[in-house]
């Protein structure tokens, strides 16, 4: 949850996470680094897009993280795009 951000810069401020985990190595096993990957499902509430409630708006992040799963590894996927 990312309060007082717009659908803008919560999405830089995903990419840059995401990014960096995808830099930075977890763990090391048998000498070797380990990197690990994530997908996000974003979904915001204000100006653009309205939910009824709590549940609908986190209903659309997680359809957006299907969505995201879908398209492949390692990236944001926005509700409604």
């Amino acid at each position: 949850m990312l309060s007082h951000s717009n659908e803008a810069s919560a999405a830089r401020v995903l990419g840059r996470i995401l990014d960096e985990t995808a830099r930075v190595p977890m763990a090391e096993v048998d000498g070797k680094p380990l990197y690990v990957t994530f997908s996000a499902g974003l979904a915001t509430h204000g100006t653009s897009r309205q939910f009824a409630d709590a549940r609908s708006l986190l209903q659309a992040a997680d359809d957006a993280l299907y969505g995201a799963k879908r398209e492949g590894r390692n990236r944001v996927s926005q509700h409604g795009q």
